[in-house]
């Protein structure tokens, strides 16, 4: 089942015919790319990273656990206590 997402329906209009063009399956291995691809993606920015390929391959899958351990240390991205949803 495919949501419109918007009032107008014209989001909804556009993910119907995406849907029947690409299919449901494929946009279903996608999404769980993308929700794969986000557990491991950096949650800061890196300016300074290297622009090369070589260097990015190496560098690259290191900084999203460093971005996570530093988030965990500092409390970066927590609810303020009190905002707790429930």
């Amino acid at each position: 089942m495919v949501s419109t997402g918007t009032r107008s329906g014209v989001r909804g209009n556009r993910t119907r015919k995406v849907v029947m063009v690409v299919g449901q399956e494929a946009l279903h291995e996608l999404g769980e790319k993308v929700r794969s691809a986000k557990k491991t993606a950096p949650t800061r920015p890196h300016p300074g990273a290297p622009d090369s390929a070589p260097a990015l391959k190496l560098l690259a899958p290191g900084a999203g656990p460093v971005d996570r351990a530093r988030d965990l240390v500092t409390g970066r991205g927590r609810q303020p206590k009190g905002r707790e949803e429930g």
